[in-house]
């Protein structure tokens, strides 16, 4: 049965470490994502390899152009 997970992060800023799912092992340590179990090196540059996340970017349509 698939989930629908929504994650909100700001603008351009798709990355592991404003994601709710990503978690420290201890402080100052690791961190991983709680999804996956992966240990996520870039963390707080970029989105992890192995993201079980569909990232979906959402588009706003100004409805005064419309």
């Amino acid at each position: 049965m698939p989930v629908t997970v929504e994650v909100s992060f700001p603008e351009d800023m798709v990355i592991c470490d404003i994601c709710d799912f990503c978690r420290t092992e201890n402080s100052g340590g690791r961190y991983r994502c709680m999804l996956n179990s992966k240990i996520l090196p870039y963390h707080n540059k970029t989105i992890g390899r192995f993201c079980p996340l569909g990232i979906q970017k959402e588009i706003e349509i100004d409805e005064e152009d419309i």
